[in-house]
């Protein structure tokens, strides 16, 4: 382990394949980062600007749109996190421990909305007012819990080398062991995930029970039109919801598992992977009524401004 932690970064300035290869992937995901910041100070003024978000449930999106720029602010650091570089133990640390900590702040804090959602729905009187009521430790949470688990390496759960000091070759693999990825991938990443789509999977079922009880009770002819009209809502529902899972969770489920496939693909997956997750705030966005119509509004009083009375809402 030492005589491949003193000799990284030697094999690293020799690999100028690799180091064009990340500098390549790096321009390309700037564009990427470009729209999550913008879209999330979007989300962010919308927030801000809708009385009907100043509650409990804005405030969980609102840490989420916060937690989602932080990404977007991140995200061209990622490419070059493969490279083995010589720094000191400090900043070797922060280079590969804050990335760390917003990815997993992002997951905690979409997997808040979704819980918030859920008991919304399915217990709207006790689950949710038990979670909305105790807003602040779960934001505490959704902030701490990613911050104490990404400082888990700097207090000792590394493989850095004991003769290394000073300014030393500093790569993943000495600030991450392999038994802390694997808890992170399988303990903490992966059941947030399938938590997710859980939630998402029994919401639709609640949905589609509904949606057969009024079917039984509107057989009428006259109700034909209203019954259609909800078939149609609930498809773009289910629609909407395998679309967001298959580009958005599942590019950052094979970026979880491209440390396998060998440097180029990792470095391009990860990149790709935390991209896709990020803009799942976005979808979120969309599905929430108070937060459109805060835009609407914003749109109307610019368009009576510049001399359309409709404001074409």
């Amino acid at each position: 382990m030492n005589r491949s932690g003193q000799g990284c970064c030697n094999q690293s300035v020799a690999g100028d394949g690799l180091a064009s290869h990340q500098l390549l992937v790096h321009w390309v995901t700037l564009p990427f980062s470009v729209v999550i910041v913008a879209g999330s100070l979007a989300l962010v003024a919308g927030i801000a600007g809708s009385r009907r978000l100043h509650n409990p449930a804005g405030w969980f999106f609102l840490s989420l749109a916060i937690s989602d720029l932080a990404t977007g602010l991140v995200l061209p650091s990622v490419p070059g996190l493969s490279a083995a570089t010589a720094r000191p133990l400090l900043p070797c640390y922060l280079t590969y421990l804050l990335p760390n900590f917003v990815v997993l702040s992002l997951l905690a804090n979409l997997l808040l909305v979704h819980a918030d959602r859920y008991l919304y729905i399915v217990r709207p009187l006790r689950g949710s007012a038990w979670l909305r009521g105790r807003a602040r430790a779960a934001l505490l949470a959704a902030w701490l819990l990613p911050l104490a688990f990404a400082s888990l390496p700097p207090l000792g759960w590394n493989r850095w080398p004991a003769q290394l000091s000073g300014r030393c070759c500093c790569h993943s693999g000495h600030v991450f062991a392999p038994e802390y990825i694997y808890l992170e991938v399988y303990g903490v990443l992966m059941p947030s995930i399938l938590a997710m789509g859980a939630t998402n999977a029994a919401l639709h079922r609640l949905a589609r029970a509904q949606l057969t009880r009024i079917r039984r009770q509107h057989r009428a002819v006259q109700s034909h039109l209203a019954v259609s009209q909800l078939n149609l809502r609930y498809t773009r529902s289910v629609a909407g919801s395998l679309l967001v899972f298959a580009c958005c969770w599942l590019p950052y489920i094979a970026h979880l598992h491209a440390r396998f496939l060998g440097p180029r693909a990792h470095i391009v997956l990860s990149c790709l992977g935390i991209a896709s997750a990020a803009l799942v705030p976005f979808a979120l966005a969309l599905g929430n009524k108070d937060y459109l119509q805060t835009w609407a509004r914003i749109r109307a009083k610019l368009c009576r401004r510049g001399g359309d009375p409709q404001g074409w809402v």
